[in-house]
């Protein structure tokens, strides 16, 4: 039975020839972490280990990044706070003096 902590001279080998061909070693550890039979986080931490030590690394020529459904929301919610700058409402009272005053879709920021 193989230990997935503990990966033979082999293993490490094929490894360092994927490092090797230069794509980012989160995509080599999304398409074969299951041959190497372990997690696809574990796989990229041991990839990140192996390639410290490994030479000759080719440029790569693929896609670099890889856009998830998260960076999509990000972008909506970054759209969503957009503030407008304005004068304080008439009727609001303080001490002190405001720099500026920031209103959002559902509150306003004072800044001193």
């Amino acid at each position: 039975m193989k230990n997935s902590y503990f990966y033979s001279n082999a293993d490490i080998k094929q490894m360092k020839e994927l490092i090797r061909t230069g794509e980012p070693l989160i995509a080599i550890a999304e398409r074969e972490h299951s041959r190497f039979n372990t997690t696809q986080t574990g796989f990229y931490f041991k990839l990140m280990t192996v390639a410290r030590n490994t030479t000759k690394v080719r440029e790569w020529q693929g896609p670099k990044l890889r856009r998830t459904k998260s960076a999509k929301v990000a972008e909506k919610v970054n759209s969503v706070e957009k503030s407008i700058e304005t004068k304080m409402p008439e009727g609001f009272t303080f001490e002190g003096t405001p720099k500026k005053v920031t209103f959002c879709v559902d509150h306003f920021r004072v800044y001193f």
